[in-house]
């Protein structure tokens, strides 16, 4: 028995004295280190850290832009373009050790911001082209010399790459908040690669209704008769530059386009008025009241109302129509 007693009691000695020794024993130095997942980025990014520090107890990160962390694995997004050094400082009671990383952050060449407006073709390539548009809804509208337009919907492939469905492709060069340039690659002819330069034209209408109004309509009804019993296809067009067009077909396969003018009544935006010949003067005759929302448009025009919906079929027109003259259906802002 007593055998027993003095081993338990060395055992229980021995843990003491080696929890003891292991208290008093210094800490390890901290040692920082860590990884990101790309050594360059663009603005929007995710950008994931990952901790490869040791005997840390804590951490203190700067993604040299202003914003600190102390998470263990951060995550950060940059909002500005430049290169950046991102420090990782490991500590503990014993010190401090810091490890660094530089980072390049470039903007996307194209995003739905940079490129959303409508530019003016430079002069070289007004042969063919006039003006090139997009806007938030992923519309394009393509004005071409002879009052023709190509319009549909475009998608972003890339960082420098858009798709103008069923049309054919873009590649940026160089954008700027003013100016762009890209080659333009028609899916009719893709051996004919067309550079093209443009600048940005003012916006005339940018409030929130112009916004609403500023994309490709298709005429659902008038006077509560759904389009269809006309046997006709309409698409409006609107620009925040202060121009539409109209596309009408019917079907026998006839075709007609054309270009008019627009402008808000008054601060109210209650009211358009329009102008098939220049700039519009709102002398009474030529007012239309507009209603709009995100899922409709509707105009009272004489007593006629119109109703549109957004254009909602993924396709586009390459048009190449004779001018909208006077159609057999309207004689208002649809029609001369």
């Amino acid at each position: 028995m007593k055998h027993f007693f003095f081993l338990l009691f060395t055992i229980t000695f021995l843990t003491i004295l080696l929890i003891s020794c292991d208290e008093d024993s210094p800490n390890q130095k901290p040692i920082a280190a860590f990884s990101i997942n790309d050594s360059s980025a663009f603005i929007g990014d995710t950008m994931t850290f990952v901790n490869l520090s040791e005997n840390a107890a804590s951490y203190m990160w700067s993604f040299g832009d202003g914003v600190i962390s102390t998470e263990e694995n951060p995550f950060h997004i940059y909002s500005t373009k430049g290169i950046f050094s991102i420090e990782l400082m490991a500590i503990n009671e014993e010190g401090v050790d810091t490890s660094s990383i530089s980072i390049l952050i470039e903007k996307k060449i194209i995003d739905k911001e940079t490129i959303i407006g409508k530019w003016n073709v430079e002069s070289q390539n007004k042969v063919q082209y006039v003006s090139f548009e997009f806007n938030d809804y992923g519309n394009f509208i393509i004005e071409l010399q002879n009052t023709n337009f190509s319009f549909g919907f475009y998608e972003i492939l890339g960082e420098n790459t858009i798709e103008l469905i069923d049309l054919g492709i873009i590649n940026f060069t160089e954008i700027n908040e003013t100016d762009i340039s890209f080659k333009l690659t028609p899916y009719s002819n893709q051996a004919n690669v067309i550079t093209i330069g443009a600048t940005k034209i003012a916006v005339t209408n940018n409030s929130a209704k112009s916004k609403l109004l500023c994309r490709l309509w298709e005429l659902a009804s008038m006077d509560g008769n759904a389009v269809e019993s006309y046997g006709i296809e309409t698409v409006v067009g609107f620009s925040n530059s202060g121009t539409y067009f109209v596309y009408y077909s019917e079907d026998d396969n006839s075709e007609e386009i054309g270009k008019a003018f627009w402008t808000w009544k008054d601060a109210s935006e209650e009211y358009m008025c329009y102008s098939w010949e220049e700039t519009p003067i709102c002398d009474g005759e030529n007012v239309v009241s507009i209603d709009v929302s995100e899922t409709e448009l509707i105009t009272k025009e004489n007593e006629s109302i119109s109703k549109f919906r957004p254009l909602s079929s993924v396709y586009s027109k390459n048009t190449n129509h004779v001018p909208l003259k006077q159609n057999k259906v309207f004689n208002n802002i649809l029609g001369k």
